[in-house]
Parts: C-alpha cells; structure tokens; sequence
C-alpha cells in the first residue's frame, strides 16, 4: 500500500513538506519585516505599528531629547513606589540549603512602561502636579524596539530588549516560592529568556493602565541603581509619532515652551 497517497491521490507527503516549507518561508518573511519578534510576549504583529503612549514632565523629556535617550527604572522601584505593582518582586526561590534568593540575579535588567491607550486615567495617576507641564509621548513598539538595539538586525533576536503586553490577573502570594536544586539552577531561572515573561504580569486592579513593558536585559554599568538611561540610536524625533500636551496645563507660557521645544526638534505636536 501507498501510504503517502490517498484515495484521492493526494500525496500527503508532498503536501506536508510544502506546508513546513510555507512556515519556514513565513518565519523568513516576519524576521525580515520585525527582526525582534521573539522577543516581543503577549502582542501580536498587527500590533506591532499600533499607537503606545507614555506620560513624562516636561523637563525630564527635554533633557532625554537632547540627550537621545530614554529613561528605565529598575523593577525593584516598583515595590519601593507600589507595594502592589509585580509578581516578580515577591517572587521567592529557595535553595536546598534554605538559602532564600530574590532580585540578586537580575539586578542588570530595567523597564520602561507605555501604555496602549491614551486615557485620563493615565495623565491623572502619572501626572499628578499640573504645574511641572506634562506631554505623552507617541511612538510604536517597532519603531521602538529598532531604535533600542541594533543587535536584531543582524540575530532575528536580541539579546539586549525585549518587550510584551502585561497581563492583568489576581495571583495568591502564598504560592510564590520556587524551589530549585543548585545556584546554577537558580542562575539559569533569572535567565533572561526565561524572567522576561514574569515582569509581564500584575494585579487586576491595574488593567486600566493597558501597559506594555520594555525590558533592557543587560545593563551591567547601571547595576545596582534605581534607574537607566538607555540611548536611542535613532534620533528621537524619528522614533516618536509626536507628543500630545496635557490639556489640563493652564499655563499658556509653559504650553508654548513646549510647543517651540518641539518644533525646533522636529517632533510634531499631535
């Protein structure tokens, strides 16, 4: 018996080695298109070029444009600033001598949040002192991730970023210990390609914030503080959609200060 064909005559064999050769093609095609995606969790490449929004004052995005650069914190700001914010921060792994490890392993990595939606909610809870002038910046995850890192063009991964969607979900803390066999192993589980995805997740009561996280993975001259600065190899004004100003900003100097910045780097006021 002919097992490669059926009744029909179809040769299944031949028709399974032309569907593997479409994803290896299709694989080929979304490398070339966004040489990141690997590193990209929860999003999908229709979302890639969609609008991502995040809220700065003014004065600390004056200094990042002319600095081309970019600010990250460092996860364990959060539980510093929110005792709520991330799974990961309570997360505990125990060695077989009782030994207790936390952030000890990834103190290289820093985040930067944007957020999907352009809500009040959002100027409200991360513009909170009217007077200091606050703008969103506009930008994609693509034109993002490509301006972080020049290492995707070349990998199809990188090893430096990666980003994704947070998801939002309630998580009992009394199951957040992790045993593991050797340091060894516990080095291997702080492993980027594996942490990455738990900095991704947070309470429910947070999911207004529809937040995507950039992650720097390997900021060894920063190790140790609250904070990164991570420089753009594209200027920023490329990198960025515009800026919008908070509407709730009274002070119509202030307003045009903003306005005449932005002009004279060439960033739109959208």
């Amino acid at each position: 018996m002919n097992f490669q064909k059926t009744r029909s005559g179809r040769n299944w064999l031949g028709y399974l080695k032309g569907v593997a050769l479409k994803r290896i093609i299709s694989e080929i095609e979304k490398w070339n298109r966004y040489p990141y995606w690997k590193n990209v969790h929860g999003l999908t490449e229709f979302q890639y070029c969609d609008r991502l929004f995040r809220v700065e004052a003014f004065e600390d995005f004056k200094k990042n444009v002319e600095n081309n650069r970019l600010f990250f914190r460092h996860p364990d700001k959060w539980l510093k600033d929110d005792k709520l914010d991330s799974i990961l921060l309570r997360l505990k792994v125990v060695l077989p001598d009782g030994t207790e490890v936390f952030q000890g392993y990834y103190s290289e990595i820093f985040c930067q949040c944007w957020s999907t939606a352009d809500s009040k909610e959002m100027w409200e809870k991360y513009g909170k002192d009217h007077r200091m002038g606050y703008i969103k910046m506009v930008a994609s995850l693509d034109s993002l991730m490509r301006a972080f890192d020049n290492t995707t063009e070349f990998k199809g991964y990188s090893e430096s970023f990666a980003a994704g969607a947070v998801n939002y979900s309630n998580f009992d803390e009394s199951t957040l210990t992790i045993k593991l066999n050797s340091k060894s192993e516990c080095i291997a589980f702080f492993n980027q390609k594996v942490i990455s995805q738990l900095y991704l997740e947070k309470r429910s009561s947070y999911g207004f914030e529809n937040e995507v996280r950039f992650l720097s993975l390997n900021q060894k001259d920063q190790r140790g503080r609250d904070y990164a600065y991570v420089q753009v190899r594209k200027p920023l004004n490329q990198v960025l959609q515009g800026i919008i100003i908070d509407s709730r900003l009274k002070d119509e100097i202030l307003r045009e200060k903003i306005e005449k910045f932005a002009s004279t780097n060439g960033i739109k006021v959208i």
